[in-house]
């Protein structure tokens, strides 16, 4: 059984990285409850599997749903690994990333602003994922939103 979900995750996987979202989606959608039942919510391969599964739904557009997944992942990153966790910055980034795509513009603007200094002192200030996050947090003050 391991190891048809282990091949199932790798297909899963391979459609994500192939950006055929739409199949990636409904193999995670598919594969997430037997592998959280096998390995454990807080397992490292159900985490990763549930931001693929919020990416893939972001990447769709469906962006109240992924936002939903993505702040529902982001507790149990939390509890899991520490706020500090890459995966645990990453997934405040793309919240504010969908709050700017459903027009919480202020939200998202005090979302980075609270979440740069993090990603400086973690990461360090010219990480390439410390960088995306400024340049939305300059994208919003340019606007005059953030």
């Amino acid at each position: 059984m391991q190891l048809l979900l282990a091949l199932r995750m790798d297909l899963a996987n391979a459609r994500f990285v192939a950006r055929d979202y739409a199949a990636a989606l409904s193999d995670f959608d598919e594969v997430l409850p037997t592998l959280a039942e096998v390995l454990g919510a807080r397992h490292p391969a159900v985490l990763d599997c549930r931001y693929n599964q919020a990416l893939s739904n972001a990447a769709l557009s469906q962006n109240e749903v992924a936002l939903r997944q993505m702040t529902s992942l982001l507790a149990d990153v939390q509890a899991a690994r520490g706020e500090s966790d890459l995966l645990a910055l990453l997934l405040r980034r793309e919240i504010a990333a969908l709050l700017i795509k459903l027009g919480e513009r202020r939200q998202a603007g005090v979302f980075l602003r609270g979440l740069l200094p993090e990603m400086d002192a973690i990461l360090g200030r010219d990480h390439p994922e410390t960088q995306q996050a400024r340049i939305l947090l300059e994208n919003l003050d340019q606007l005059g939103s953030g």
